[in-house]
């Protein structure tokens, strides 16, 4: 009775053990057919390319993007139509404002190639770009215009006379003296500083050049070299285009080589580009020259 028993355990264990090892290919068929997206891993590593066929069954290759594989583009040259790659822009938030511009990156999440789409990748900022104007509507409610300084939009100003409305007024200058203030003494061979400034007013004054003189027997601009003065500064000086609310400075370092005791009034002479802005002069300050105290 035992030894049938234990033969019968022997057959069962050997009809196990041959069912495993003859029928493999049901787990194995399942292990190879379970798709990869079934595992979680990703598809693809960034930057990986690799070949694959278009819809027109044409070689192509694609790339690895976010961990997934873009579409399928065609090898050019192979007389195959291209498959059409659709720009597809992804952008950073708009960098800090810089000289009234700011700036962005966008890069193509399908990596076609082509930048036929590609949104703006800079753009104004601040309140308005200086020598900007637009259209406005007056206190009055009247249509006018604007013109923006320093970055900011200026007063709106009636853009039609006699329509019982206030006028644009015309662009103009303002001067100021700034040193000397009064009237000086020097003594000869001293070196003073003459300093001056003009200031723009409702519009574009234009580039504006300002000239020093002083008054002997005639009106005389200040040379490079002579008697009774002369500068080693630029005479005329040139200020850039100036906007409604810019102001510009200019100094001259003048040197007294003329006869003590005799007195000069100065002034400095602004005139503009435009012809349409009339000219300005500073007020006049007499420059008396002293014996040298040497």
């Amino acid at each position: 009775m035992n030894k049938f028993i234990l033969l019968v355990l022997v057959l069962v264990s050997l009809l196990v053990l041959s069912g495993c090892v003859l029928n493999p290919e049901p787990l194995g068929d399942a292990a190879a057919k379970k798709p990869i997206a079934e595992t979680g891993k990703p598809e693809c590593k960034a930057g990986q390319i690799q070949p694959c066929t278009t819809s027109d069954s044409c070689p192509g290759t694609q790339n690895c993007i976010n961990k997934k594989w873009g579409l399928c583009i065609d090898t050019a040259n192979d007389n195959c139509p291209a498959e059409e790659c659709t720009e597809n822009w992804s952008c950073t938030f708009w960098g800090i404002c810089i000289n009234g511009v700011q700036t962005r990156i966008c890069v193509d999440d399908n990596n076609c190639g082509t930048t036929n789409n590609i949104p703006d990748t800079n753009q104004s900022c601040g309140e308005c770009i200086n020598g900007q104007t637009e259209n406005c509507t007056t206190s009055e409610s009247c249509p006018g215009i604007q013109t923006c300084a320093n970055n900011l939009w200026g007063t709106c100003i009636d853009a039609f006379p006699n329509d019982n409305c206030p006028a644009i007024p015309e662009p103009y200058i303002t001067v100021s003296q700034i040193s000397p203030v009064t009237d000086m003494n020097y003594p000869v061979w001293q070196i003073f500083s003459y300093t001056t400034n003009v200031t723009c007013h409702d519009g574009n004054c234009g580039e504006i050049n300002s000239t020093i003189y002083f008054v002997d027997a005639n009106q005389t601009m200040i040379p490079h070299s002579g008697t009774p003065f002369y500068t080693i500064n630029a005479n005329p000086q040139v200020c850039s285009e100036l906007h409604s609310g810019e102001t510009c400075t200019n100094t001259w370092q003048v040197i007294v080589t003329g006869t003590p005791y005799n007195t000069y009034p100065f002034f400095v002479e602004y005139n503009s580009f435009d012809a349409n802005i009339s000219s300005k002069t500073t007020p006049i300050i007499n420059i008396t020259i002293d014996s040298n105290s040497s």
